[in-house]
């Protein structure tokens, strides 16, 4: 059997787009789609690139002339001063948006994880529906949910644990109001070195992320929904079928990371053209759905080329041979 290859699935992918958005097309389709583009996006799957960061403008408060450079170290100071003695009102909201954040944490990946097998299954069968495969995929979805769960407090505790030396240096410098000189803190108490060590620590654990993303996500949820496993189950055929070829892994990686700048390009053009319609919730991810299901159809053939086994979405129709063309008469010389 030929090795797998993610180059060989984009024609495929597109294919699947238009069979399921175009012929025919259906808008309530495009809508229930987005709708669960949107409820796997909350939780940190099936996304295909956000729009980019915002630059603001300095501010109303902005001043080009003057000494710039002593206001904002007055600006700086006056900042940490605030902070040292508002402290307890600091701490007791920022425990209060961390509770915040963690219940919305959990409603966000339990949407996501049945979300995610509902889109599975619409692809699969070529209908939209909502309530018939949320229900029948729950176990599976459960499983997707608590490993989803596990893996997002693995990578807050991790974290956490990159980002204290830097915020126990910041806090110690501030605590210090009296003595507190931002030149120094910034440029000669080794904050700048340490700095850098925390981005650093910080892409290498995105990219770390990122591949147990795509593991989970592009591997064990697909073959969750064929198998009707636990994530476990489906974890151990999936690392047997990595162990076939790290290299098609590796790539399917970088294609996805391709995809996804390519799609953000794209949903930023959308934006502009739709005058920012495409960036409200739920119509954003409709209009952009024929990337959406891009993004998935793309790994879901790639999955197929594992063997019969592993083929989530029909294959896509052949094209129509034409007749072989009737031998020529022979034609009788005039006598």
């Amino acid at each position: 059997m030929e090795s797998p290859n993610p180059f060989r699935a984009i024609q495929p992918a597109v294919e699947t787009v238009q069979s399921y958005l175009f012929k025919p097309f259906r808008f309530e389709r495009w809508m229930i789609m987005g709708l669960l583009s949107f409820l796997m996006m909350l939780g940190g799957d099936g996304a295909i690139g956000g729009g980019g960061p915002r630059f603001g403008t300095h501010g109303p408060g902005w001043r080009g002339d003057g000494d710039s450079g002593a206001d904002l170290e007055r600006g700086i100071r006056h900042a940490a001063e605030w902070l040292h003695d508002h402290a307890g009102m600091i701490a007791a909201l920022a425990l209060a948006a961390v509770v915040a954040a963690v219940i919305l944490s959990l409603v966000f990946q339990w949407l996501a994880a049945h979300a995610g097998f509902v889109y599975l299954d619409n692809l699969r069968r070529g209908r939209h529906e909502v309530a018939g495969p949320w229900g029948e995929y729950s176990r599976e979805a459960h499983s997707y949910f608590w490993w989803k769960l596990l893996l997002g407090l693995a990578q807050l505790a991790l974290l956490l644990g990159i980002s204290a030396p830097l915020l126990l240096t910041t806090w110690r410098a501030i605590a210090r109001t009296e003595t507190f000189d931002p030149k120094a803190f910034f440029l000669g108490s080794g904050f700048l070195p340490l700095l850098l060590l925390w981005l650093v620590a910080i892409f290498v654990l995105a990219i770390l992320f990122g591949i147990v993303h795509l593991f989970l996500f592009d591997y064990v949820q697909p073959i969750q929904y064929l198998r009707r496993c636990t994530v476990g189950e489906a974890a151990r055929e999936a690392r047997a079928l990595i162990g076939r070829g790290w290299g098609a892994f590796l790539l399917l990686f970088v294609l996805k990371i391709g995809v996804a700048i390519l799609g953000g390009i794209v949903a930023a053009l959308a934006v502009c053209f739709t005058c920012c319609l495409a960036a409200l919730p739920v119509i954003g991810q409709a209009i952009l759905q024929p990337l959406y299901i891009f993004n998935r159809a793309l790994t879901l053939h790639f999955l197929a080329q594992y063997g019969p086994d592993y083929r989530c979405l029909p294959e896509p129709p052949a094209a129509p041979t034409l007749p072989p063309a009737p031998p020529a008469m022979a034609t009788i010389p005039a006598s």
